[in-house]
């Protein structure tokens, strides 16, 4: 374990360059920070909540240096990878597969520890890098109120659990499945009632209030967002209610629905769709030359409530008109991550993260500013002295191979210890179908509002990814030594 973890910190803080790395989606999350550091006023930009942003412009603030940013985010991959050791220590399998358990946790701790995914996420500044650290905490908190019925222990997991929501918002559904045990786990109704409002009205009041009050101030282009991402991917589906809806609606309507079916039309017939992709590229409706979403925003004139209505409109009528389409469409990207498409391991002997490359995309996402700036100058001055270095990260060859296992066996090993938890009920089992709604919520969420080729979808869940597999393969070694013990012995000559 101690191994481990030297290996975890080595690789962190001495083969990665101290600057963090960016990319396009950074400066949503590092302009309110700057706005703050250079004007005095913390903003919301870009749709993006606001608890990330708040904890940059903290780091940037207390110590006016972007290399804690990446100095602090690995502190936190290595709690998360305490959390998950904890975690595992507390599963108690039966005593025939206690090796099996030592084994499966060294696993576990190694490809989450030692990953590029890890190391990348947390060199970055993006909200990925905090992520796993709170959705670890979520499950190490599960388990200790399975354990000690505590009040506290249960409000602190309801509340970190609507944490996450505001951290990552395609966390979404996970919500609800990563509160199970306090609405499962036995206790008196007043008990359970208790230990959800609680934490719900703190989080009310500290999350969702400051939140919205951003938005209002400094964003309100952030409540178009959500619709907008609707329409956009399902747009196929949308199409053919708006076709519908031609002849019932006025002369101006009409005309633009018929743009926009257009539009629409021409993006079907460049995107031929398959089994797992959409039938059109919806970063084309949000931010291209064919940009349907400002289309219906002029035609709205930036009402923003009639253009939310608008959008939710459709995308209501699709699931009420065409309920096979569009769960056809969320269960391809269910399957996208539950089959070899995409699980978010890193299982390639050519895991490598360049010095140089990642310079390049951080200065190619970077702005500039229109007043001074030192703490952000001197990290654009470094990140501009990485570009020529030749200096690279490789994964080590056993993550490598074991990821590489891990990969070829999720789908079998999540399907048959979901099946054998159905069957066998135990500790253990239970707390699979725990671990493995993690991924499900998540994806769930994602399902049906995006899609799972977005890397970042995936690559974030592997804390969980990773603990709900391992613990699949600890049930799934249970089950096998139980049925050998249970298996007539041939009678002795």
């Amino acid at each position: 374990m101690a191994l481990l973890f030297g290996a975890g910190a080595y690789q962190r803080f001495v083969s990665l360059p101290s600057t963090p790395f960016s990319d396009p989606d950074t400066w949503g999350y590092l302009y309110p920070a700057l706005s703050g550091l250079t004007k005095g006023v913390f903003v919301h930009t870009y749709g993006r909540t606001f608890v990330y942003p708040l904890f940059v412009y903290g780091v940037l603030r207390l110590f006016h240096d972007f290399a804690f940013i990446s100095v602090l985010q690995h502190l936190l991959g290595l709690g998360a990878g305490a959390f998950l050791l904890a975690s595992w220590r507390m599963i108690s399998p039966p005593d025939s597969v206690r090796a099996w358990r030592m084994a499966l946790g060294l696993v576990a701790l190694a490809v989450f520890l030692l990953s590029k995914t890890s190391l990348l996420m947390e060199h970055s500044i993006r909200p990925e890098a905090v992520f796993p650290f709170f959705a670890i905490l979520c499950i190490w908190l599960s388990l200790r109120y399975g354990r000690s019925r505590n009040f506290f222990g249960g409000a602190a997991l309801v509340y970190d659990a609507i944490l996450l929501y505001f951290i990552k918002p395609a966390w979404g559904f996970g919500v609800l499945f990563a509160i199970l045990p306090v609405l499962v786990i036995e206790g008196r109704v007043v008990f359970k009632v208790s230990v959800l409002l609680v934490p719900m009205f703190i989080a009310y009041w500290t999350l969702q209030v400051p939140e919205r009050r951003l938005v209002e101030k400094y964003d309100p282009r952030a409540d178009r967002f959500l619709p907008s991402l609707l329409l956009s991917v399902h747009a196929d589906m949308i199409r053919d209610e708006m076709a519908r809806d031609l002849t019932a609606v006025p002369a101006t309507e009409r005309q633009v629905l018929e743009k926009v079916i257009a539009l629409i039309d021409a993006e079907i017939r460049r995107n031929a769709p398959n089994s797992s992709k959409l039938a059109v590229n919806p970063d084309v409706f949000l931010y291209g030359k064919d940009n349907v979403c400002a289309l219906l925003e002029d035609h709205f004139k930036n009402d923003i409530a009639a253009y939310r209505a608008f959008c939710f409109s459709y995308y209501k009528k699709a699931w009420q008109h065409q309920p096979v389409k569009m769960s056809r469409k969320a269960l391809r990207q269910l399957y996208a991550f539950y089959s070899w498409e995409n699980q978010g391991y890193d299982a390639s002997m050519k895991a490598v993260i360049s010095d140089k490359d990642t310079a390049v995309r951080t200065m190619n996402a970077l702005k500039d500013l229109p007043v001074p700036c030192p703490p952000y100058d001197s990290y654009r001055a470094a990140s501009g002295g990485l570009e020529k270095s030749k200096g690279y990260w490789r994964q080590f060859i056993p993550v490598s191979l074991l990821s590489m296992i891990l990969y070829g066996c999720f789908p079998f090993v999540i399907l048959c210890g979901v099946l054998v938890s159905c069957f066998w009920r135990n500790a253990l089992s239970y707390w699979t179908l725990y671990f493995c709604s993690y991924n499900f919520g998540n994806c769930l969420t994602i399902a049906v509002v995006h899609n799972m080729q977005v890397g970042r979808y995936v690559k974030n869940q592997l804390i969980f990814t990773v603990l709900s597999e391992c613990c699949a393969l600890l049930l799934i070694a249970a089950a096998v030594a139980r049925g050998r013990r249970a298996a007539p012995r041939a009678p002795s000559s």
